[in-house]
């Protein structure tokens, strides 16, 4: 698994195919190694998940209702029907889907997912591994914030352009470095009884860092948005180490921040803006196109992974194929529909809400489940400003991300008087 994590930077600019192969194939091998080798960590594990087993169900019952044969014409899209033909396309018919095999495909990619978050929250288990994954991960992903500000310092070095997938997951990874980092930041930064040795003097100077070349390399690609939103995890990070010094009681740092939180949530909700208004990077003819598509997309949405092959009955004359989404929420807001898409962020939000507060009962080993409460605030947030979390790398960083933050939320060590 810290091969895998190390590889980031070269999936990131590479064949994202090739990284999603990758990806599922050593997720299933970690897996059944787990399962082998360690059995009662993994049913220990599996037994006391029980809010990520919420959140992860959602998704994978509207994939498998996506799939299910159904009454012809009681699902689907009525236009198309018409479309398809003249597309001179196959339509299938009896099934919430355009494309079933995309749709499969789209259910084994997450089941991939979900297996390695499994994985990486069964080998997090022991302090030492887990230490040694938050390390691979910070490492990996700072390169690959050096590798964006090369590409931006000089275009004719051959990575990959801005807009292009490998760009978009070069800026998702720089995010996670920030993440990454400011938890090991916390970690280093909170072991109070003991000395500042070589190696802690280490890893903070690393962290400090990656931290300063991250945000250099997300302001030098433009993506300001996502600065604000890794900005935001960096805040949250602040806010445990400080109600931690001041011995707050979990209940009370918890209602401090549920209030925090509100308030940003209410300032940003002030200027009313829409899926598409958000996904800023965008060409406005691109989301001319995709305001037409979501306007007319049935509720249960056209099946997952069949955005660029539904948008051709939409695509305006002498544009080429959009194949990408400007922004994940739009791709799931069209492919899933509207329902799923606010289910998908309830659910995502109580499991970060839970690793928040597993974060404030803890006594010791906090910087994990905090990297995963972080990691899935700036992944909601980067949500509604571009496609990077469609990346199969993007997916298996933030995977591992989760499965260590889990890891220790199953644990012991809860807080004396933390109540």
């Amino acid at each position: 698994m810290i091969l895998l994590i190390t590889a980031t930077p070269a999936f990131a600019i590479s064949n994202q195919a090739l990284g999603r192969d990758i990806s599922l194939t050593a997720a299933a091998i970690i897996l059944v190694l787990v399962a082998r080798e360690a059995p009662e960590k993994l049913s220990f594990v599996l037994q006391r998940l029980k809010v990520f087993w919420l959140a992860a169900a959602v998704p994978l019952a509207w994939l498998a209702f996506q799939l299910l044969p159904l009454p012809e014409g009681s699902l689907t899209n009525s236009l198309w029907s018409a479309a398809s033909t003249a597309l001179a396309e196959h339509w299938t018919s009896g099934h919430v889907t355009i494309d079933i095999d995309a749709t499969f495909r789209s259910m084994i990619s997450y089941l991939g997912v979900l297996a390695l978050t499994i994985a990486a929250a069964v080998i997090g288990r022991d302090r030492a591994h887990a230490k040694d994954l938050l390390t691979a991960l910070s490492v990996g992903s700072t390169l690959t914030a050096i590798l964006l500000l090369v590409a931006r310092s000089n275009a004719n070095i051959g990575l990959p352009a801005p807009d292009s997938t490998g760009g978009n997951a070069m800026t998702a990874i720089t995010a996670m470095a920030i993440i990454a980092n400011g938890c090991i930041l916390v970690m280093t930064t909170g072991q109070t009884d003991a000395g500042w040795s070589f190696d802690r003097l280490g890893f903070t100077a690393f962290a400090a860092f990656g931290i300063a070349i991250s945000f250099v390399a997300l302001e030098a690609a433009g993506c300001f948005a996502l600065s604000a939103a890794a900005l935001a995890g960096i805040a949250v990070q602040g806010f445990v180490v400080l109600v931690r010094r001041l011995k707050l009681r979990s209940w009370q740092a918890f209602s401090l921040f549920l209030v925090l939180a509100a308030l940003a949530i209410s300032v940003v909700a002030a200027r009313n803006p829409s899926l598409i208004d958000l996904a800023d990077r965008a060409r406005p003819e691109d989301l001319a196109d995709v305001q037409r598509a979501l306007s007319e997309a049935p509720w249960p949405g056209s099946g997952a992974g069949t955005f660029g092959y539904a948008m051709q009955m939409y695509r305006s004359f002498g544009l080429p194929p959009m194949l990408i989404a400007p922004s994940t929420v739009i791709a799931v807001s069209a492919e899933w529909g509207r329902a799923a898409l606010w289910l998908m962020i309830a659910s995502v939000t109580l499991l970060c809400l839970a690793l928040f507060w597993a974060t404030l009962r803890r006594s010791r080993d906090t910087h994990f489940p905090l990297l995963a409460a972080t990691v899935l605030l700036v992944t909601l947030c980067q949500a509604f400003l571009d496609p990077s979390l469609r990346s199969s790398v993007v997916q298996t960083t933030i995977a591992i991300a989760i499965g260590l933050g889990l890891s220790q939320k199953v644990g012991e060590g809860r807080r004396s008087g933390a109540d």
